[in-house]
């Protein structure tokens, strides 16, 4: 009698040496895509912003393509609740002047956009990569004042900018 075939059948054999089922695909130069550590957390300022964001898009998750995985929509969808923030930053400009400190209105967009966060994490691997190595939610926290405010906008339109230039998918 012939021996059962039955999950060897076709190209298939029961030795697998090919590293094809290890859990990983290899990209065209046979290794899988390597793994760059996050840029440690600072504290945003003026002088600072563009560069820790040109940092962190470099140390985004990337495919076996070298592209990275956080798609241009994904990340944009972030950048236009901060786009709300600033124009009602820039609506109260003249408030500004004689009352540094958030408004509740403002602080209900920063709620949002914190929730939305979360949520986009949870739902996307790619987004939590990019929330965490960021530091998104650390920031946010750390927001006291409009201007602390305005300059955490600053620094998502230029992780969308540089996210762009490093040549994030479509």
């Amino acid at each position: 009698m012939a021996p059962n075939n039955y999950h060897n059948k076709g190209n298939y054999s029961q030795n697998r040496n090919d590293n094809s089922n290890r859990g990983f695909q290899n990209n065209k130069n046979g290794f899988a895509p390597k793994t760059v550590q996050s840029v440690p957390y600072k504290q945003l300022s003026d002088l600072n912003y563009v560069d820790t964001a040109e940092e962190v898009v470099k140390t985004l998750e990337r495919d076996n393509k070298d592209k990275i995985k956080l798609t241009t929509s994904q990340i944009r969808n972030l950048l236009a609740m901060t786009s709300e923030i600033l124009n009602k930053i820039n609506s109260s400009k003249s408030a500004e002047e004689t009352n540094p400190e958030i408004s509740p209105a403002i602080v209900q967009y920063l709620n949002s956009f914190k929730i939305r966060s979360v949520y986009e994490c949870g739902r996307t691997p790619s987004v939590k990569d990019f929330i965490n190595k960021a530091h998104i939610l650390e920031h946010l926290k750390e927001i006291k004042t409009m201007n602390d405010c305005e300059l955490f906008c600053h620094y998502m339109e230029a992780l969308v900018a540089y996210h762009r230039y490093q040549g994030g998918k479509d």
